[in-house]
């Protein structure tokens, strides 16, 4: 927040910068910092854009302590750093507008129409053999999906362990064991991985396809 309010001193031009904001105590922190508007004379004007309702990685971490998801309107300081809130409801992507309007729903967490949901409740077989991706919010639950599908695969099961060793930090130190951990906690790969080599009806060798 300092370093924008410096480099924006004495522009003309337009300032775009990029904040993380789900971390909404940027907002608190630049309120503490500068003075009230009404005892100087603004030379900036602050505009916020983008999709709100967007949720910071789960979980998002400050050193050990680990930050419940918010959004950053929960910010104490949203209300006065704001104006007047300009709202984009023309959708480009979607034309079925009954679909928009389930998808919009389902952000506010105000879904009247339960029927159009139940609907979606069959099971839907395709003649191709090929799933469509499914996008789900946890990793456990991308686990729990990835092995149960790879268990319905012929073949045997190969389990390989990560092999892990202390590195250097920047200070030139060796990494203690508990600072590895922390950091081999914040990877996304795993410590253990299952795989199985087989060919599908389709493939009569590997050539090409992995």
């Amino acid at each position: 927040m300092h370093k924008s309010w410096n480099a924006g001193r004495g522009s003309r031009h337009l300032l775009s910068m990029k904040f993380p904001w789900s971390m909404v105590h940027c907002l608190t922190r630049g309120d503490s910092t500068y003075p009230p508007a009404k005892q100087r004379s603004l030379w900036w004007h602050s505009v916020l854009s983008g999709d709100f309702f967007q949720l910071p990685p789960v979980p998002n971490r400050d050193g050990d302590k680990t930050i419940p998801p918010t959004f950053a309107f929960d910010s104490k300081t949203w209300e006065s750093c704001m104006g007047h809130p300009v709202t984009l409801t023309r959708v480009f992507r979607q034309k079925d507008q009954a679909f928009v309007d389930i998808l919009n729903a389902m952000r506010f967490g105000k879904i009247d129409n339960l029927d159009a949901f139940k609907a979606l409740e069959r099971e839907v077989k395709y003649t191709d053999g090929i799933d469509p991706t499914e996008l789900l919010s946890t990793r456990a639950e991308v686990d729990r999906v990835n092995n149960s599908r790879l268990d319905k695969l012929p073949g045997e099961c190969q389990t390989y362990l990560a092999m892990e060793y202390r590195g250097i930090n920047s200070k030139g130190e060796r990494v203690s064991q508990e600072q590895m951990g922390k950091l081999l906690d914040r990877l996304v790969v795993p410590k253990l991985i299952r795989l199985k080599v087989c060919l599908l009806p389709r493939f009569t060798t590997l050539t090409n396809f992995n």
